[in-house]
């Protein structure tokens, strides 16, 4: 597992990167794209999620709280891939 919380990544691009099993707790991935990025089993607790592009994203047991579900915009498949703990 990678170990990449509390960063600042505001706002970046990361198109077809591999983050599967990443601990990104508390990072700020506030706008960031993750479009085509391989997310599977990353835990995003704590993290501002804000306006961050998810779209074609693997989110494959990626774990977020209630209140990040609700910042961002994820399609249907993707809301029955990921976990969803807390709140």
């Amino acid at each position: 597992m990678i170990d990449l919380s509390f960063l600042n990544l505001f706002g970046r691009r990361f198109s077809d990167v591999d983050f599967s099993g990443a601990y990104l707790h508390g990072s700020s991935l506030r706008g960031c794209d993750f479009e085509g990025t391989n997310l599977t089993g990353a835990t995003m607790l704590g993290c501002d999620i804000t306006g961050a592009d998810f779209s074609l994203a693997d989110l494959t047991g990626v774990v977020l709280s209630r209140s990040q579900v609700d910042s961002v915009e994820l399609s249907e498949k993707q809301l029955k891939q990921i976990k969803i703990v807390g709140e």
